[in-house]
């Protein structure tokens, strides 16, 4: 039986940068809106933990299009060669059910991420 958390307190969570509780909400949070704030949460602390549990729901279709959506996000917030190249892979995505409108905005949300490390002034430290 999958875990379910039915309740949290993800502003708190974010305040206190808890990541592993974040992470929790995002894998089994009750409601789409909790899972979409855990994700967005983790973007914002930045903590490079977050890049493979982000991934990982990037590439689930199980989860609803528009927590993937967050996490690709939430990958572009983290920076580093890890979440670039998980950015990369989300750009290029397919399921096995072709190219559909949820692909589509997986692979437009990606690419919209790495166009804006590529003309950011600062993006020298996307490899941090």
């Amino acid at each position: 039986m999958m875990k379910v958390i039915q309740q949290a307190d993800v502003k708190g969570l974010l305040t206190k940068k808890d990541v592993n509780r974040l992470i929790e909400v995002l894998k089994y949070g009750g409601t789409r809106s909790m899972q979409m704030d855990a994700a967005v949460a983790l973007g914002k602390i930045g903590n490079k933990k977050a890049i493979t549990p982000l991934f990982e729901i990037i590439n689930s279709s199980s989860y609803w299009i528009g927590i993937r959506v967050c996490a690709v996000q939430s990958l572009g917030s983290i920076g580093g060669k890890e979440a670039f190249e998980a950015l990369n892979k989300a750009a290029n995505y397919e399921d096995f059910h072709g190219i559909s409108e949820d692909v589509k905005a997986i692979r437009d949300t990606a690419k919209t991420a790495l166009n804006l490390f590529s003309h950011s002034k600062e993006w020298w430290q996307f490899w941090k």
